[in-house]
């Protein structure tokens, strides 16, 4: 072959090329991109085109879509022939009908078959083409479902006509000008088992394009845990044992909100079947004046209660008992038997260890402790609590204390008994700012990171840090938490993935506690956001535990008490 031949080859190979890879790969990917909206299946083919494709010029919509093929996918005889999953993010948030989504599909699947097809001469007929598509009723405010049926001729193939069947969501972002279109396709009918796992890839990638959404499925399914006297609910906890969930919390049957000085509040524990999401029972355990075997309870109102796992047998649930102004609060603890389903019939003070001692768990000590290292508020006598969750962290248990009529806050850990917390270190500094009610957590350098709640100045969460636990940078804001609220805070890891919960300071028409963030970080300092839950009915003081692979939560609302604390509601979060 003389040189001229050479380079004519070499061109003819090259267009040729470039032909199979405009018409075959006409879903034409980057394999080297990563992707952004659809990041699973990881066996599903991933490919990337922009917005408008070439083979269909004349669409109106600008921007990029991303494609999952399932396996089988261009195989004739296969189950998941012709099965796979669009997600196009399209500049601009106009509205998306009907109308604009019978155009996208008349001209991308049409001019889809047509250029595949010149390759090997199969000259589908452009007026066979036509979609037709129908709105559906969506169950989320914001987001616009539709279903379509659109011929398609097969070009890939051998031309065959294949009629196919659409399930299309359309998801506004307004704050980045962008809106979400998923197309899900199949020629299989809507009961196909691969129908669940193209709706699952759908809800993976619109509740990560909006964290709203994400949050309203989660409110969709929570249910109340709390019995239907109760008029007043907050601050619950719980734990998971056997697939139910036991859930501890204060209330009263007079009205809603909470208050330490109101002597009518007491606590359950209300117990829940996973398997049917059922409440099946609601127990009270302390209540102010209360006999037991062993000690009688002073009366006051029995406060936040907080539950752990002692064995395989046992439960154990604490309680502060306050009376303030009138005696140092305390709290206890008491057992609760799995195998029996019952509570035991004493009760026992729970211990606080300091660098001065081993005391009752009381607020004038561990004020102490505090004043020791430099503390400079006064002290009060109500108000000391085991807030945050429990953490089990290289065989160690630890957790969060709290005074938060004093604003104190510290890290402790907990004995093997469970009967005693020993107090690592406080983090109360700067003496400028109360700060209360702190969430914390180790993170993958050794270091810990707490998040705390702040009463007065701009009310935004404040952040310190600590190589031991024992000695704590001064508290300061971080860019991520930009207008919070002063409420609860959480800081959970879940399968190596930090959650940040955090109120914000917004508003739903002027409903207190409205607005709840969570975001989430592998490293607890780049954080994106993943749920966003606004309701009028509140989000406030949530808990969040994982068990076989779920995550769970509960959490306070109400509808009509303008402190939204009427009742707790428990469900899963993912």
């Amino acid at each position: 072959m003389n040189s001229q031949s050479k380079i004519f080859s070499l061109l003819l190979g090259a267009a040729l090329a470039m032909s199979c890879f405009i018409t075959t790969s006409a879903f034409a990917q980057g394999r080297n991109v990563t992707p952004t909206l659809l990041k699973g299946p990881e066996d599903w083919r991933f490919e990337r085109l922009p917005i408008p494709p070439g083979f269909a010029p004349g669409i109106k919509w600008k921007g990029f879509e991303e494609a999952r093929f399932a396996p089988g996918m261009f195989a004739t005889g296969a189950e998941n022939y012709f099965t796979y999953a669009l997600a196009v993010s399209v500049e601009g948030t106009n509205s998306i009908q009907v109308a604009e989504l019978k155009d996208f599909l008349d001209q991308y699947f049409s001019g889809l078959s047509i250029a595949v097809g010149k390759r090997k001469g199969l000259k589908p007929d452009p007026a066979q083409f036509g979609a037709e598509v129908t709105s559906v009723k969506s169950e989320f405010t914001g987001l616009s479902r539709f279903a379509a049926k659109l011929p398609f001729f097969d070009t890939f193939n051998d031309g065959r006509k294949v009629l196919l069947n659409l399930e299309i969501s359309v998801l506004p972002k307004t704050d980045a000008a962008k809106t979400l279109v998923v197309l899900l396709i199949s020629p299989q009918s809507k009961d196909a088992p691969v129908w669940s796992e193209l709706r699952n890839i759908a809800k993976t990638v619109e509740d990560k394009w909006s964290p709203k959404l994400a949050g309203d499925r989660v409110l969709q399914g929570l249910i109340t845990v709390t019995a239907p006297q109760v008029k007043g609910a907050h601050d619950a906890e719980f734990i998971i044992v056997d697939d139910k969930a036991y859930i501890v919390t204060e209330v009263n049957e007079v009205k809603g909100g909470e208050n330490p000085e109101w002597p009518e509040i007491y606590v359950t524990m209300s117990i829940v079947n996973l398997k049917t999401l059922k409440l099946e029972r609601v127990m009270t355990f302390a209540r102010g004046g209360a006999v037991f075997g062993d000690e009688t309870l002073p009366v006051g109102a029995c406060f936040v209660p907080r539950i752990i796992q002692k064995d395989e047998r046992t439960l154990r649930c604490y309680f502060a008992s306050e009376a303030p102004k009138q005696r140092q609060s305390q709290m206890w603890f008491i057992d609760y038997d799995l195998k029996r389903g019952l509570f035991a019939n004493t009760i026992h003070k729970v211990k606080l260890k300091t660098a001065g001692g081993t005391f009752d768990m009381q607020p004038q000590y561990f004020h102490a402790d505090a004043k020791a290292s430099g503390f400079q508020r006064p002290p009060v006598d109500y108000g000391l609590y085991i807030f945050g969750s429990f953490m089990n962290i290289d065989g160690k248990t630890y957790v969060t204390l709290n005074n938060y009529p004093g604003g104190q806050n510290a890290l402790a850990t907990v004995n093997e008994a469970l009967d005693t917390f020993e107090v690592l270190g406080h983090f109360n500094e700067p003496g400028t700012m109360k700060l209360t009610e702190s969430a914390a957590n180790l993170l993958p350098d050794g270091t810990w990171l707490s998040i705390c709640r702040q009463e007065g100045g701009n009310r935004n969460y404040t952040f310190t840090t600590s190589p031991d636990g024992k000695m704590w940078t001064e508290n300061t804001h971080r860019d991520f938490v930009p207008n919070g609220a002063n409420s609860k805070p959480t800081l959970d890891k879940f399968n190596g993935v930090y959650y940040l919960g955090w109120q914000e300071a917004t508003q739903i028409n002027k409903v207190n506690r409205s607005v709840f963030n969570i975001d989430v970080s592998k490293d607890g300092k780049q954080w994106e956001r993943k749920y966003r839950f606004e309701t009028e009915k509140s989000f406030q003081y949530p808990a969040f535990h994982e068990h076989d692979g779920k995550i769970y939560l509960t959490v306070t609302q109400g509808d009509s008490d303008p402190s939204r604390k009427e009742r707790i509601m428990f469900g899963r979060l993912e």
